[in-house]
């Protein structure tokens, strides 16, 4: 387990990441139309697809911003231009995967699965799901083996995902049944579960964790998702089994 002055040093790089994740997410969000007309009805600032990212982007740039103060009145900025210069020599040399590199690489394979690979062709519901469940635990449990290892699971789980698209494969099993590709990744999400309850075995403390990231995980999707669709009239990047196949079937049987 990592002392806090460690764990202090390394949000410092964590949160440059996140920042610099939320800008971009934020710039890409300000190209979609905030206002627009449809059959001669202007539609207003608070139905524009662009408002989810943009909350998200700016709300990570907040959050990350404060962790980078945080960390920094912490560690001195002596050490940081120290750290800094290191860092860079370790990439020169090859050295990417240090105890203190993990953390990046693990950030990186769970945004870029998010945005780019799972959020346009998995029910969002799922997409979230699978993020919020992946990116608690690795960091919650605060132990680096255990990140190791849930890295490489999910990892490996996603380069299956990804030839699976590649191949257009979910062409084909969605023609069987119109949510299989959904279907799978709620697989996915459930051995993932199970691998990390398995990992974590005999340990009360990261038990306990692990059912608080369960509970969280799962929760804010529930909350944003049919806030967003029902509420707001926002509509989300992809609706799949969960959205479309079970939120859809409750507002319709209730309304």
């Amino acid at each position: 387990m990592m002392d806090k002055n460690n764990l202090r040093r390394a949000d410092l790089f964590t949160g440059a990441l996140l920042f610099a994740f939320g800008l971009w997410m934020c710039l890409v969000s300000f190209k979609m139309p905030m206002k627009d007309s449809f059959g001669g009805v202007q539609n207003v600032w608070y139905v524009s697809p662009a408002l989810l990212p943009l909350i998200i982007g700016f709300s990570l740039m907040l959050l990350s911003l404060l962790l980078i103060i945080n960390s920094a009145e912490q560690t001195g900025f002596a050490w940081i231009a120290k750290e800094a210069k290191k860092k860079f020599s370790e990439v020169s040399a090859g050295h990417i995967l240090s105890d203190k590199s993990i953390r990046f690489i693990a950030i990186l394979t769970a945004l870029i699965a998010f945005v780019f690979l799972n959020i346009p062709r998995i029910d969002f519901f799922l997409s979230s799901w699978l993020f919020l469940l992946f990116f608690i635990t690795m960091f919650y449990f605060d132990s680096n083996l255990l990140l190791v290892r849930l890295l490489k699971f999910y990892g490996a789980c996603t380069f299956l995902f990804l030839l699976y698209f590649l191949f257009k494969l979910d062409n084909f099993a969605d023609g069987i049944y119109y949510f299989m590709t959904d279907v799978f990744a709620l697989c996915f999400i459930v051995a993932y579960t199970i691998f990390t309850a398995f990992a974590i075995k005999g340990n009360a403390e990261l038990k306990k964790k692990f059912r608080t990231s369960l509970v969280v995980a799962i929760v804010v999707p529930l909350i944003l998702c049919p806030v967003f669709k029902y509420f707001l009239l926002v509509p989300l990047p992809k609706e799949g089994l969960v959205i479309e196949g079970i939120m859809d079937m409750i507002k319709y049987s209730l309304f």
